[in-house]
């Protein structure tokens, strides 16, 4: 099972409005047995090609956004 912890932060440190997030991922997943303590599995790193792929969305997505607001 996958798990991660997101804080929302509301204030920069001046104290001013400034909206964001801290989040802490494992670098893998939680593997339970039964009557066993929960157990952490470390994932390997991305590939390339897995990062390529990733990007590849990312350039996309934001093209189709960027051009949706263009137009409007």
């Amino acid at each position: 099972m996958p798990g991660a912890v997101t804080f929302l932060h509301e204030a920069g440190s001046a104290l001013n409005l400034n909206p964001h997030t801290h989040s802490l991922l494992p670098d893998g997943v939680f593997a339970f047995e039964p009557e066993q303590p929960a157990t952490f599995v470390e994932l390997p790193p991305p590939s390339q090609q897995q990062i390529e792929r990733v990007l590849g969305t990312v350039v996309r997505r934001i093209g189709r956004l960027l051009q949706g607001s263009a137009q409007g």
